[in-house]
C-alpha cells in the first residue's frame, strides 16, 4: 500500500470540513427563508392608505383592486386581501390580459391558502389558466399542489408535485419539496413524493442537505403548530413561547453538530 503524502491527507481531511461548512450554511438559508416570516405590520403603511383611498373613489376598477390586494399581501393582512380581491374575482372576463388575469386569481389563492379558505382557494385555482411561462407555471403547480394537498385530492397534488419537479436542478428542487412537503404529509402522499426526490440524489452532500433540511422543516411545523394552538394548549404565557423557541434553536444546532459528525466520514 503507497503512503500518502502529508500534504494529500491534510486536503483530504480539509475537504469534508469545507463541505460540511457549506452544507450548514445553505442550509441556515433556507431554513431562515421558510421560517422567518415578518410580522404583519400595524394598521396601514402609507402606500396602503393611498391604494386604499384611490379604491374607494373607483369601487369598481379592477386595477386597483389589485393593486390594493397586492399592497395588502406585501403588508401580510391577508384576510383583507382576500376581501379586497373577491369583489374582483367573477369579472376576469373583463381582463384582457393573460398575465394580469394570472396575477390577481393566484394572489387570491394565495391569500385564501393563508386564511385557510382552501375550498374557496380550490375554487379559485380551478379559474387560473395554465401559464405557458416556466417560472409562472412552476408557481402554478406550487401552489395546485398545496391546494389539492389541503383539499384531500393526493391524486392530483403528486400530479402537480411531479410536474414541479420536472427538469429541476438541486437547489430549485429543494425549494419545491420543502414547500410542498407539509401539504403531501397532510393528505398522505408523502412517502410516494419522497421517492421521487430520493430518486434524484447524486451525491452524499446532496442526501446530507436534504436530510437536515427535512428534520428542520418538521421542526419548524411543530414550532408554527404550537404557536396556533397556544390558546386551546395553555401556552399564553409569553415565556412559554420564548422558551419554545429557545429549544427548538437548541433542537437545530444538536441537529448541526449530529449532520456535522455524519458529514465528516464522506470520503473517508
Amino acid at each position: 500500500m503507497v503512503k500518502k503524502a502529508d500534504g494529500d491527507a491534510e486536503a483530504e481531511g480539509e475537504e469534508p470540513a469545507q463541505m460540511r461548512e457549506e452544507v450548514i450554511r445553505e442550509i441556515q438559508e433556507k431554513l431562515l427563508e421558510s421560517v422567518k416570516r415578518p410580522e404583519p405590520k400595524p394598521g396601514l403603511t402609507n402606500e396602503t392608505k393611498k391604494k386604499k383611498d384611490a379604491l374607494d373613489k373607483d369601487p369598481f376598477n379592477l386595477q386597483h383592486m389589485y393593486e390594493l390586494g397586492h399592497a395588502y399581501a406585501v403588508d401580510e393582512h391577508w384576510a383583507r386581501c382576500v376581501n379586497v380581491m373577491l369583489r374582483g374575482w367573477k369579472r376576469m372576463s373583463e381582463v384582457a390580459d393573460p398575465a394580469a388575469r394570472f396575477e390577481f386569481l393566484m394572489m387570491l389563492c394565495q391569500a385564501s391558502c393563508r386564511c385557510k379558505q382552501f375550498k374557496q382557494a380550490l375554487a379559485v385555482l380551478n379559474d387560473v389558466e395554465e401559464p405557458e411561462d416556466a417560472k409562472d407555471l412552476k408557481g402554478f403547480l406550487v401552489m395546485s399542489c398545496q391546494v389539492y394537498s389541503h383539499n384531500g385530492d393526493a391524486q392530483k397534488a403528486l400530479k402537480a408535485f411531479h410536474r414541479a419537479m420536472k427538469e429541476e436542478d438541486f437547489d430549485e428542487m429543494l425549494s419545491v419539496w420543502v414547500t410542498c412537503m407539509a401539504g403531501l404529509k397532510k393528505v398522505g402522499a408523502y412517502e410516494a413524493a419522497k421517492s421521487t426526490v430520493d430518486r434524484r440524489m447524486e451525491t452524499d452532500e446532496q442526501r446530507a442537505k436534504l436530510s437536515t433540511l427535512e428534520k428542520l422543516s418538521a421542526m419548524r411545523e411543530q414550532l408554527e403548530e404550537a404557536v396556533q394552538a397556544k390558546p386551546a394548549t395553555g401556552l399564553r404565557n409569553p415565556l412559554i413561547a420564548v422558551a419554545a423557541v429557545l429549544a427548538f434553536l437548541l433542537c437545530i444546532w444538536l441537529l448541526y453538530m449530529a449532520e456535522s459528525n455524519s458529514l465528516s466520514q464522506i470520503k473517508k
